[in-house]
């Protein structure tokens, strides 16, 4: 077999192997597209990948790369394993900075991407962009934190709080806050407590006190022992609204203990 026709088999080699890989990206596209209705049907619209068509793939891409190895070191010196050994490694190194630059939330957080200008929900220009599941974030340009959106518990106490009788009453409580979800309350919480997330319970126990002292100055004794679920119902619904302007929810309150403080000096 001459020169001439190593090389004419070489290429005839690579020219099927094109025509294969054309068509195995013919038939992937088909079954994606057919995978995709199925799933959007059967699993929440998340397609399913197939296991066994991620594998052929591979194969068909390493075997490329052993046939481009295999001419480049026909018509040079470089060794047939240099090439495909190469590309390896090179496409190892991008995948490892591609997933180094991807952030994955919690179910309970958010992430909150900071570093350029951003447009919110409500169409208004923000520093930063809020993301629920992942983000791939630039390199260099961009930071991601993240703020947790579980409940918290907060202990509410306060002494020498006076009735609509003026009675000094010590009442204790206890409430469950969290940071809102939704645009633009969420919005609201970032600007306050992005990187500071201790002082949500702290800003929240203090507003929680506030409101219990507003509800019981308009309420008499009796009528807070004879009707406690009232005074948690007024408590709840006036702090939604002082609590909505931080950007927190409050999901219970409950009073634990109220009794007279002149009963407690006495005693």
């Amino acid at each position: 077999m001459t020169f001439r026709d190593d090389q004419d088999a070489l290429h005839a080699r690579a020219d099927a192997l094109q025509r294969e890989n054309e068509a195995l990206r013919q038939r992937v596209a088909s079954l994606e597209g057919n995978g995709e209705k199925a799933a959007a049907s059967g699993n929440g619209g998340e397609p399913a990948p197939s296991l066994k068509l991620k594998g052929r793939i591979f194969f068909i891409a390493g075997a490329s790369l052993l046939v481009l190895g295999a001419i480049a070191s026909y018509f040079t010196d470089i060794p047939a394993i240099v090439v495909p050994a190469a590309a390896f490694a090179t496409m190892l190194i991008g995948a490892g900075v591609v997933s180094s630059l991807i952030e994955l939330a919690a179910p309970d957080e958010v992430l909150i991407i900071t570093g350029r200008h951003y447009y919110g929900a409500d169409g208004r220009q923000l520093p930063f962009r809020v993301e629920r599941r992942r983000v791939l974030r630039m390199p260099l340009i961009e930071r991601v934190d993240r703020m947790s959106l579980g409940a918290r518990f907060i202990e509410v106490a306060v002494s020498n709080a006076y009735s609509k009788l003026n009675i000094p009453l010590d009442i204790t409580g206890h409430a469950m806050v969290r940071v809102c979800e939704h645009a633009p309350d969420i919005y609201e919480a970032i600007e306050r407590f992005l990187g500071r997330d201790r002082e949500i319970g702290v800003v929240a126990g203090e507003t929680l006190q506030g409101v219990l002292r507003e509800v019981v100055s308009d309420l008499t004794l009796q009528e807070m022992r004879a009707n406690p679920d009232k005074l948690s119902a007024s408590v709840m619904a006036q702090a939604e609204r002082d609590l909505s302007r931080l950007g927190l929810c409050i999901d219970t309150f409950t009073i634990d203990e109220l009794s007279d403080s002149r009963e407690s000096d006495e005693g």
